[in-house]
Parts: C-alpha cells; structure tokens; sequence
C-alpha cells in the first residue's frame, strides 16, 4: 500500500534490512516470517522518561492508553528504561541511549523505537543507533539521520503506530503511516512482518476458519459470486465482530460455491 498517491512523484514507502552482519540480517527476516499472523499477546510500553528534549511523545500516551488499551496490555511508565521483561511488542521511548535492552525478550513482530536526534545514523551515531534495537530482537524500528529538533512529527506516533498494525498492516505500514514528517528519517526491520494480518485458514475439508484483528466494533459481511467480476450477494448471516482477536468458521465448497468477498467495518 503506497500512501504517496498521485501526481508524478514515483515515491514509494521503503524499509532498509539493515544489520551488522548476514547473520543478523537473516535473523531479522525469520523473526518477521514468525510473526505473519501470529496475533501475539505481549505489551506495549510508553515510556515518560527524564529527558525533557526527547520526552515530546508523552503527551499523546494518554490518548492511546484510552484508545487502545483494550487491545494491547498498555503499560505507561514514569522511568527512562525498562529491564528483565519477557513480553515486549511495543517500546517507545526519549532517551540519547536505551540501557537494558539484552535483557528484554521482543517477540516475533515487536516495533520499538526512542526519540533522538541521530538514531538514524546507524554505524556512525554519537548517540545510540536504532541497530540496537534489532540486535535486542525488536523486528523493526525508525531513526533520524539529521538533527529534527523535538518535532513530534518527525516521529513514529505510538497511538497511530499501534493502530495501524491492529488493523493487519505491515511493520513498513504501520511506521510509515505514523510519522507524518518522514524526511528526515531512516526506517529499518523486516518491512513485511504483519501480525495481525487476517488469515483463513481450511481446518477441515470444506470447514474454513477466518482470524483477524479489529481495533473497532463493527459487522463481518460475507458475500458469494459465481464470477469473479460478480455481482455479489449475501452468503451467511452478518456477524457482529469485537475489538481485538476474532474468529469465524464458515462452509465453503471451494470446487461449486464460486467466489467469496469478505468485509468487515
């Protein structure tokens, strides 16, 4: 999904898989292939640390603790790092340098990014670069190459961040879409890692089950067509879907019963 549409600019979003060596490299990329519609039930953790000039994010954590809460186990915390956790999806923090992170646990998936002026710089930051994130086990991150100032939208946004990724979208998505000023930036990880991507998978013959993801109330509609261009109608009874993790298990002949388009709103 590009968000650059129109006109003749011929950009597109991009996601560097960035490391120090192929082994790293590698490692990244099974991380984001374990992810792919793992739906993983780790934290989010919003940190409000010390550091004033790279603390700018904090005033939005409220907002997406009351957004999203419901969602992910939401943790805001007054402290400049966290230590010793096992269960790390998200981690937004404002610091020149992240202590602790080899003894944190990211799972398959996590984003994890801190506010500051060079993280970008990957192998030549005076500050801490955002390699180290992915060396900890985070699958992707976002750093600044030149100096932004404590633009807030310079940088990932979490409540926007988090949401997009609820949605399904792609690690490449989800920060792209969060960072309204990308200019300045550097995006790494494994672009294509996607949690909570829908999946459908045949649990038996003819038996199908549809998992996904919703950060809003809403209805499922399933309709079939005996042509691909259609028209469709109606295949089953509109479902009521929750926030959070769903699943439906539905019929389908794949050999007689045409085509099916799935929506959820």
């Amino acid at each position: 999904m590009c968000p650059f549409k129109g006109g003749n600019s011929k950009l597109r979003p991009a996601m560097m898989l960035a490391g120090t060596s192929f082994e790293h490299i590698k490692a990244l990329i099974d991380r984001g292939i374990r992810s792919d519609y793992s739906f993983p039930k780790g934290q989010a953790y919003l940190m409000n640390t010390s550091d004033k000039a790279r603390n700018s994010r904090a005033t939005s954590f409220t907002q997406a603790a009351e957004e999203l809460g419901e969602l992910f186990p939401l943790q805001i915390l007054a402290a400049d790092y966290i230590s010793e956790r096992k269960d790390v999806l998200f981690y937004f923090t404002g610091l020149k340098k992240v202590p602790m992170l080899e003894t944190l646990y990211f799972l398959p998936g996590a984003l994890a990014d801190h506010l500051t002026s060079a993280g970008g710089m990957l192998t030549d930051s005076p500050q801490m670069s955002s390699l180290r994130w992915l060396e900890a086990g985070a699958t992707a991150s976002y750093g600044t190459v030149v100096e932004p100032c404590s633009f807030s939208q310079k940088f990932p946004s979490p409540i926007v961040t988090m949401f997009q990724y609820a949605l399904g979208a792609s690690a490449l998505e989800a920060y792209w879409k969060s960072v309204a000023w990308p200019g300045q930036g550097l995006f790494i990880g494994e672009p294509l890692a996607k949690p909570f991507a829908p999946h459908i998978e045949e649990v038996s013959p003819k038996q199908f089950m549809l998992k996904f993801f919703s950060p809003r109330t809403g209805h499922l509609r399933i309709e079939r067509s005996f042509s691909a261009a259609g028209p469709f109608s109606p295949f089953m009874q509109q479902k009521t879907i929750s926030r959070g993790e769903n699943q439906f298990h539905f019929k389908f002949n794949e050999k007689t019963d045409g085509y099916l388009n799935i929506q959820w709103h």
